[in-house]
C-alpha cells in the first residue's frame, strides 16, 4: 500500500492556499495544485457545510434522489477545484494512506469532505483511498501494547436522551474481545455504562497499567459530549474537559473511538472564527448555555483529543445511525487486534464492510467460526442463521433489491444517532 503525506503550503485563507502531495518516506515530489476558489460559488457554500446545505436544498419527498445529485455535484467539483490533479495522482497510488498535514491556522479543512472527491468519475472514498487528518506538530510518543491489550469502553446515556442501543453495544463489543481472547491474544475490556461520571471516569483512567483504546458512546453536539451525573441527570462535557480528563492515561492511549455524532465537527464558535466572523452574541442566550459555547471555543473533540493526547482519534463529522456505529467500530478493532491490520487500513476495510449488510456479515463470520463443529450441528445452525436473518430488514431489503433489479440500500430502517431526543418525540 502506498504511504502518502498531503501538506498545506503557503495559506491565505479558505480559498488560496497550495497542495503538495510527497511520497511519506522518501519525501519525493508525486503533484501540487495551487488552490483559488470563487466563495460565491454555491459548491463553495456546500463544500464548508455540507449537512446544512443538504438540509436546506433538498425536496423532502425528493430526499434521496437531490442528496445523491448535490453530493455528486459538490464531489465532481472537490476533485476539479480543491484537489485538482491531486486527487487522479492519489487514484493512480491506490490503495493508499494519505497523511494530510494541516498548520493550526488551516484547521478548518480537517472539516472539510475531501474524501467525496472525484477522481476517474469516482469519489476517492470508494478508491481504496484513506485519509487520515493530522494538524502539525500533534505527533506523541506512545508506550507499545503491554502484556495484554486493554480496552475501557463508556456508554452514557443521561435521564432524558433518547435511548441509543447501548447495551447491545457493550454486549457486542464484550463479545468480540471474548473472540479476541480465545485465538490466543491478551484481552482486557471494562465496560462502564449506567453511572458514567466525571468522577468514575477518574478513577479508571487512574489505574496504573493504563488504557490502549477508549471507545466512547452516547450523546454528543458538536465540541460537546454527554455523561451523567451522579444523580443520572445531563453533564455536558467539552472538548477541553474531556481531554482534561482522559490527559493522565495519554502515556499509553493509542486509540480514541468517540461514536458521538457530530464528535468531529466544529462548534458554531469555531467556525465564525475561523470565518473572521464575531462570536455569537451570548447575550441572546441563555444562562444555562453561555459557559459552554465559551469553553467549547477550541473546537471539535476529535481535533482537541488528538492534540492533547498525541493519539489516533476515530470520531463522527456527520450523523450516523446505531446500526452503522456498531458494525464500524466492531470491524474496526476486529481487524486491528486479531488480523493486525495498520489503523488507516483497517478502518477503510471496516467502512466498506459496515455500509453492507453488517447484521449477515455478522451471522456468517459466526457460523465460520462454528464450522469445525460436528457436521449435524453445524447444519441446524446455518438454516437458523438463514431463517433469522430472512425476517431481519437486511434480508428483506436484500430480498426486494433482487427482485426490482436494483442496487440494494442497507441503511433503510436504521436509526441514527443524528437525531435529539425532541426530534425523536416529534416524529
Amino acid at each position: 500500500m502506498a504511504q502518502l503525506q498531503l501538506e498545506v503550503r503557503g495559506f491565505v485563507d479558505m480559498t488560496r492556499w497550495r497542495w503538495l502531495l510527497t511520497e511519506e518516506a522518501t519525501g519525493a515530489f508525486v503533484a501540487d495544485h495551487q488552490v483559488q476558489l470563487d466563495p460565491d460559488d454555491w459548491r463553495f457554500q456546500a463544500f464548508g457545510d455540507l449537512t446544512g446545505y443538504l438540509s436546506w436544498h433538498v425536496t423532502p419527498d425528493r430526499r434521496r434522489e437531490d442528496e445523491a445529485r448535490i453530493v455528486g455535484q459538490v464531489g465532481a467539483w472537490i476533485g476539479s477545484k480543491v484537489l485538482g490533479p491531486i486527487a487522479d495522482a492519489l487514484a493512480r497510488k491506490r490503495p493508499a494512506t494519505v497523511r494530510v498535514m494541516v498548520p493550526k491556522v488551516a484547521e478548518a479543512l480537517l472539516f472539510r469532505p475531501l474524501e467525496l472527491a472525484h477522481a476517474e468519475g469516482s469519489p476517492l472514498s470508494l478508491q481504496d483511498v484513506t485519509l487520515v487528518m493530522q494538524v502539525e506538530g500533534t505527533n506523541g510518543d506512545i508506550a507499545p501494547v503491554g502484556q495484554r491489550l486493554r480496552v475501557l469502553g463508556l456508554f452514557s446515556l443521561p435521564e432524558g436522551e433518547r435511548a441509543l442501543n447501548l447495551r447491545r453495544e457493550r454486549h457486542s463489543l464484550a463479545r468480540l474481545l471474548q473472540e479476541i481472547a480465545a485465538t490466543g491474544k491478551a484481552v482486557d475490556v471494562r465496560a462502564l455504562q449506567y453511572g458514567v461520571t466525571r468522577e468514575q471516569l477518574r478513577d479508571v483512567l487512574g489505574e496504573a497499567e493504563g488504557w490502549d483504546i477508549i471507545h466512547i458512546s452516547g450523546h454528543g453536539t458538536p465540541g460537546e459530549l454527554l455523561l451523567e451525573t451522579a444523580a443520572g441527570k445531563q453533564d455536558l462535557v467539552t472538548a477541553t474537559a474531556l481531554a482534561d480528563l482522559l490527559e493522565p492515561a495519554r502515556e499509553r492511549i493509542k486509540l480514541v473511538t468517540v461514536a458521538a455524532c457530530w464528535s468531529a465537527a466544529m462548534t458554531v464558535t469555531e467556525q465564525r472564527r475561523l470565518l473572521g466572523l464575531p462570536a455569537p452574541d451570548q447575550s441572546t442566550q441563555d444562562d444555562s448555555r453561555d459557559a459552554r459555547y465559551d469553553e467549547s471555543a477550541a473546537g471539535a473533540l476529535a481535533t482537541e483529543l488528538a492534540a492533547r493526547l498525541g493519539c489516533a482519534v476515530l470520531a463522527m463529522r456527520y450523523p450516523v445511525d446505531d446500526e452503522f456505529a456498531m458494525a464500524l467500530t466492531g470491524k474496526l478493532y476486529d481487524l486491528l487486534a486479531r488480523e493486525g491490520q495498520l489503523l488507516p487500513r483497517a478502518l477503510e476495510i471496516a467502512e466498506q464492510l459496515a455500509q453492507g449488510a453488517s447484521g449477515a456479515f455478522g451471522a456468517t463470520k459466526r457460523l465460520i467460526a462454528h464450522s469445525l463443529g460436528a457436521f449435524e450441528s453445524q447444519m441446524v445452525l446455518e438454516s437458523e442463521t438463514i431463517a433469522s436473518q430472512a425476517v431481519t430488514e437486511e434480508g428483506a431489503e436484500g430480498i426486494n433489491a433482487f427482485l426490482e433489479k436494483r442496487k440494494p440500500d442497507f441503511s433503510v430502517g436504521r436509526v441514527s444517532r443524528g437525531r435529539s431526543s425532541r426530534e425523536a418525540d416529534d416524529e
